[in-house]
């Protein structure tokens, strides 16, 4: 029914980092903006979760007229006060050590990562809910973390920083903004502005009907395109 393009976000999975890169997200857009050009594709849905999320809805300030629509799940819409301690002590650099320590720690961090936000923050109040990672899965995001280095960092901070917020209330794309009970970010859709009527947020609250949902939006913005 419809084509799919899953991009690396540069500077990880086995992509190059940006060249030359002020480490902000319109960085990440304008590149994403130039794959979908030399694609020749003229008119897509762009989905972003999390920080592609964050990288979304800034392609969809910077490039409105590509889009038929876009899908946002888990927004990040962060404050000031919680973005300075965030910057602070979420990053840790990637030495490299002769005994391969460095290995363990890079486990246990992504572990942490997967049962708290922020991950340095272990209290009841921080955990994500979601179901433990498999063995296999926390191995791919250790071998992610170890490729990224210390780019690792770039995307995420760049992310942290943005005002998604306001993006967002300046935008005329149609969107759809996604909030799953479960995530961390689930507190962040009631800080969206008010929508307008070309949008739509929709809850989830059973994590099995996500991927029903993603469908329901892309369906949808494929009948506006087929009535226009």
């Amino acid at each position: 029914r419809y084509k799919i393009f899953a991009l690396d976000t540069p500077g990880y999975g086995f992509s190059d980092p940006i060249k030359n890169s002020k480490k902000n997200i319109s960085d990440f857009a304008v590149l994403i903006n130039q794959i979908i050009s030399s694609l020749g594709i003229e008119k897509f849905i762009l989905y972003g979760n999390h920080t592609g999320a964050s990288i979304a809805i800034e392609y969809g300030k910077l490039f409105p007229g590509k889009l038929q629509g876009l899908i946002l799940e888990s927004l990040p819409i962060f404050f000031q006060n919680e973005v300075k301690g965030i910057l602070k002590n979420f990053f840790s650099p990637l030495i490299i050590k002769q005994d391969g320590s460095h290995l363990t720690s890079i486990w246990s961090k992504v572990e942490d990562q997967n049962i708290w936000f922020p991950w340095y923050e272990r209290s009841n109040k921080q955990m994500h809910h979601w179901p433990h990672a498999k063995r296999v899965e926390m191995h791919e995001y250790v071998m992610d973390f170890i490729r990224a280095g210390n780019f690792y960092k770039n995307a995420y901070s760049a992310a942290f920083k943005y005002n998604s917020f306001l993006t967002a209330k300046k935008l005329s794309v149609p969107t759809k903004f996604i909030s799953v009970k479960s995530d961390v970010l689930y507190s962040h859709k009631a800080r969206l502005p008010k929508l307008k009527k070309n949008q739509e947020l929709i809850v989830i609250d059973d994590f099995t009907k996500r991927m029903k949902t993603i469908d329901y939006c892309i369906n949808s913005f494929s009948k506006i395109n087929i009535k226009k």
